[in-house]
């Protein structure tokens, strides 16, 4: 099998695919990468990934070693055919080897959509791991009237709002999952401030200016609450700078930057309750599931509310005193904060360890082999 990345960037298609390299059965499944990037091309992203899965016994294979000049990934008005033809029998040899292709994010298919033959198109896979909702060019490079063959974690309402450009396809239903491991236990009794966490990339496509007026909110009530954000990017440069200062708040929202370990990171920052972004009632990455890992309460902003956003456990807001009054009252009511806490702890035991979800993708990878 062949994983098709981008690149082995500390992010979360790249952290999708290590919980699957990790989980998967060793002695079934021979595992390969195929990178767009060659190693070291970033000074602001390390190739975190790559040697993480190369102790995993992965093989590790470049672009750039089967097409050096990117000519199939180039635009078609400038590439020779024969040269063209020379590269992408090359890149089809190669990929010839292989009995499942997976690309590991739909922005792979955008980039490398010319480089398959028919018969190699037939064994490829694609995870979904953006919306449309956030990127509407999502699937710009796909043909609507083929039929492909889609793995991602949304339910049949929210999968039909995704696909709708689409006149067939098919899909096998695989949520974003981690390999839970005993943590840390939170307790409201350690906090020693009123500490909100935000855990997210800094970029227009994860908007947190809905969290950043929540907490204004907050505020309002009192002047004691801190918001802490971290994650790379440069606040200054998307304008979140200029919302604090408009909002008043400024003094009390902190950019922390990027962190290796989020789940260290809150607890030394002492975080009471955490701030995330969701879509369709789900949440928008893992950082949710690592931090329900050690039973910090949590609550979301769904940017794309459905009739599934409405859940207890998982508490999704699109309005701003809702956020601001549920946050309030975790911080309030200790005993509301553990209840929250310890239902977020068992649904991601039932719902996001991977061990109870690999095999079933095992059995869909040989599905996907049986049409070679």
């Amino acid at each position: 099998m062949l994983f098709l990345v981008t690149e082995f960037w500390q992010a979360g298609g790249q952290r999708y695919t290590y919980e699957i390299d990790s989980a998967l059965d060793k002695e079934k499944f021979d595992r390969s990468f195929l990178s767009f990037r060659d190693l070291n091309t970033s000074h602001q992203w390390p190739d975190y990934y790559y040697k993480k899965h190369v102790e995993l016994g992965s093989n590790i294979y470049f672009y750039s070693s089967l097409d050096p000049r990117n000519i199939l990934l180039g635009p078609s008005s400038r590439r020779n055919w024969r040269k063209e033809k020379t590269a992408h029998n090359a890149v089809n040899t190669f990929l010839d080897q292989f009995d499942v292709i997976l690309l590991q994010g739909e922005w792979v298919y955008n980039k490398f959509q010319n480089i398959f033959n028919e018969s190699n198109l037939k064994k490829v896979q694609i995870s979904i791991l953006n919306s449309v909702y956030q990127f509407p060019d999502n699937y710009k490079g796909f043909d609507k009237s083929k039929t492909y063959s889609f793995i991602s974690g949304y339910h049949d309402s929210a999968l039909r709002e995704e696909l709708v450009e689409f006149s067939n396809y098919n899909h096998y239903f695989f949520p974003l999952c981690i390999n839970l491991t005993e943590q840390f236990k939170w307790s409201p009794d350690s906090l020693s401030s009123k500490r909100i966490g935000v855990f997210t990339r800094l970029t227009k496509t994860k908007p947190i200016e809905p969290l950043l007026y929540a907490f204004s909110v907050l505020h309002s009530y009192d002047n004691d609450y801190e918001l802490f954000i971290f994650g790379n990017g440069d606040p200054e440069e998307i304008g979140y700078l200029d919302h604090l200062k408009y909002l008043g708040i400024e003094e009390k929202v902190f950019f922390k930057g990027h962190q290796d370990d989020i789940i260290v990171s809150s607890i030394e920052n002492s975080i009471g309750v955490a701030w995330f972004l969701g879509f369709h009632g789900l949440p928008a990455g893992f950082a949710g599931y690592d931090i329900s890992s050690i039973g910090l309460p949590q609550l979301f902003w769904d940017l794309k509310p459905t009739g599934d956003s409405k859940s207890e456990v998982i508490p999704m807001f699109n309005d701003l005193l809702g956020l601001a009054n549920k946050t309030k009252e975790l911080f309030d009511h200790k005993d509301v904060a553990v209840s929250l806490s310890l239902k977020q702890q068992d649904y991601i035991k039932e719902h996001v360890d991977i061990k109870s979800f690999i095999k079933g993708y095992e059995n869909n990878l040989i599905e996907i082999s049986k049409n070679k």
